[in-house]
């Protein structure tokens, strides 16, 4: 009997185990395609633009790489154009810290915001982590956190949560080599 590769293999427990399953399984897969407003890119895993972007272009998760992107948009202004990470339904309450790290790289420098948003009865609250994620022609490492206890922004439980990276509006061509939730 063979077994699966270690990357499709989950037996992480904790809450930022789903996540960083789903993330393991896009860097150990070979996706590529043309992109839209939405695309699906591993289960629980997507970019998502609004639909009056006129976003083109392609995307590539080369193996070992969370994503390539080679976009453009040439719609009206304003609007989002982000990658969303589902993660499960836990409490947060027995927890102090939720952060992530990243490393990428980009021809041009930009920035990219991240948030941790939590569904509620009326819709969803957007808890934003301090720091832009910045992008350069060199290999750049973030880490960021929310210290949940000081965030009202953050409720303690939630039908559903996700970590949103926003990504730049216009052109962009960016390579998010790898990406890393974190929950203590």
């Amino acid at each position: 009997m063979q077994s699966e590769p270690e990357a499709l293999t989950n037996l992480a427990l904790g809450g930022d185990a789903h996540a960083n399953h789903a993330l393991s399984m896009l860097r150990a897969s070979v996706p590529e395609g043309i992109l839209a407003h939405h695309v699906p890119l591993a289960p629980g895993i997507a970019l998502h633009a609004a639909p009056g972007l006129g976003l083109s272009g392609r995307y590539a998760s080369p193996r070992g790489i969370i994503l390539e992107l080679d976009a453009a948009m040439t719609g009206a202004r304003g609007g989002w154009f982000a990658l969303h990470i589902a993660l499960p339904a836990y409490a947060l309450a027995d927890h102090g810290v939720f952060g992530f790290a990243a490393r990428l790289r980009a021809p041009q420098v930009c920035s990219i915001r991240a948030c941790l948003r939590s569904g509620t009865e009326d819709g969803f609250v957007d808890a934003f982590f301090e720091k832009h994620l910045i992008a350069r022609p060199d290999e750049t490492s973030h880490l960021d956190a929310l210290a949940l206890a000081l965030r009202e922004d953050v409720p303690a439980h939630a039908p559903w949560r996700e970590v949103i990276l926003f990504l730049p509006i216009g052109t962009v061509r960016l390579c998010l080599i790898d990406l890393r939730m974190f929950l203590v």
